[in-house]
């Protein structure tokens, strides 16, 4: 670990770049638009909309690709990890142990292996910005019934006083953002998942609940100079669900 204490500093603006991890997910096309006209923008992922874009099909290979697209592109202003691992009908037979060994690989690995790299780098000043965003995942066993369970969530949350000690002294800072599992999208939701987001919305504290777009607005406020001292810190972003909305 190194020992070198390096304060907290505003961005630069001669690194304009954002990397985001999740490239299909409508959160990282809301974000890149939100942030595309002042930032060049990265997705890592199977396949992205974005115009910049790496493939991250294998996780063993994560570490190795941040390695690389730092070498190439520099020391990113802000990541972002917006993959989420969502159950397919492959999964069906799984036990619960291995859907969340399954899910740990695609949302933690990521965040662990950008650390290690950060860490790696022989500087002093990295001043980069991280910002992870979990929500719920239902996740159905083995002979079990579906159950909510974030994985993010749960291992961010943990991980977090680690992973900010050891890069806090480079001028790093990493958040993580609670979504509720029921955010609008873009028009890629089904008719079925349509209507549950309306039955939501009705029983929500605020009588809806929030889009990609709003989510990627708070994500431009997260990189800004305004929440230099947020570091290690778990944003609830739900509107008051977790905490105040019915059961659905």
């Amino acid at each position: 670990m190194r020992t070198q204490q390096s304060s907290l500093k505003q961005m630069s603006s001669t690194n304009s770049s954002v990397w985001i991890v999740g490239g299909s997910s409508p959160l990282t096309q809301a974000i890149s638009k939100e942030l595309g006209s002042d930032h060049s923008i990265i997705s890592f992922g199977r396949n992205s909309s974005c115009d910049r874009h790496i493939d991250l099909a294998k996780a063993e290979e994560t570490e190795d690709v941040f390695q690389k697209c730092i070498q190439e592109f520099g020391v990113p202003k802000a990541i972002f990890f917006c993959q989420r691992f969502r159950p397919s009908v492959s999964d069906k037979d799984l036990s619960t142990s291995a859907l969340i060994s399954k899910a740990i690989v695609v949302e933690v690995y990521p965040l662990l292996a950008i650390n290690n790299v950060l860490m790696s780098l022989d500087k002093q000043d990295l001043n980069v910005r991280m910002i992870a965003f979990s929500s719920t995942v239902a996740l159905s066993g083995q002979n079990q019934s579906p159950r909510f369970y974030s994985i993010t969530k749960s291992m961010v949350t943990s991980l977090l006083p680690v992973l900010t000690s050891e890069v806090l002294q480079l001028g790093c800072t990493w958040n993580c953002v609670l979504l509720s599992e029921f955010f609008k999208g873009d028009g890629a939701h089904t008719a079925e998942r349509l209507k549950q987001l309306d039955s939501v919305s009705k029983k929500h504290v605020q009588g809806k609940i929030p889009t990609v777009e709003d989510i990627a607005t708070y994500g431009r406020f997260m990189i800004s100079n305004t929440a230099i001292y947020m570091n290690g810190e778990s944003i609830v972003f739900d509107g008051g669900y977790i905490k105040y909305g019915q059961d659905t």
